[in-house]
């Protein structure tokens, strides 16, 4: 592999931080050209705001898959260690279903799990507008993070690992649009978590 990358006319990553990953690696000469990302917004997005925000469960979904990689059992402690009745609940993208009519639901430590299967690319911006945050704990490094930048340009807040380029965005935003996490880091995990409705409240509100 080293010999074709190294007789190859250009050596492409699509990240900054990808490229690190290659040059770490002893590939030389390699430049960036950063994916296209697809908004996710809705032309008619309605807001999530509500007159009680405190009254209301925000919606967290996990969208990788039920992989080790993407930190899925990372999550499910996560969940399983959280103190009592904080006003949330969770999708989970399950790979293995095939439509939505085998869809189910779990509780984990007392919080409502709703497992679904894949979304079409065209009902994204659907799925994304009846969430409020993405959770994205991968313990691997992601080239690029596609979830991180498409969950941004729906509006909602993200909690990411700072693995690869998935947490760049929120790293590089002048604003606060989410919560940086180290890999594979649980207590990290249950802490964002934790404190996410107190965000997502002043998030909602305009307040950070």
């Amino acid at each position: 592999m080293y010999e074709i990358l190294e007789n190859a006319e250009r050596r492409i990553a699509v990240s900054a931080a990808f490229k690190d990953v290659c040059e770490s690696a002893g590939v030389q000469n390699v430049s960036i050209q950063e994916n296209q990302v697809a908004p996710m917004k809705l032309d008619q997005f309605i807001s999530k705001v509500e007159d009680s925000p405190q009254a209301r469960n925000y919606n967290l979904c996990h969208i990788g898959g039920m992989s080790l990689h993407k930190g899925y059992q990372l999550l499910r402690k996560a969940v399983h260690a959280l103190p009592q009745n904080l006003p949330i609940q969770f999708t989970v993208v399950d790979h293995r279903l095939a439509s939505a009519t085998e869809d189910y639901n779990s509780i984990w430590n007392g919080y409502a799990i709703h497992f679904v299967a894949p979304v079409p690319m065209d009902e994204m911006p659907i799925f994304y507008s009846n969430h409020d945050a993405l959770v994205a704990p991968s313990i691997w490094p992601e080239s690029f993070g596609l979830v991180s930048r498409e969950a941004l340009s729906a509006g909602l807040w993200v909690i990411a690992s700072d693995a690869g380029a998935l947490a760049d965005p929120l790293i590089k935003s002048d604003t606060p649009v989410g919560t940086v996490i180290r890999p594979n880091h649980l207590q990290d995990l249950i802490d964002a978590i934790e404190l996410l409705p107190e965000q997502l409240n002043k998030y909602n509100q305009g307040d950070i």
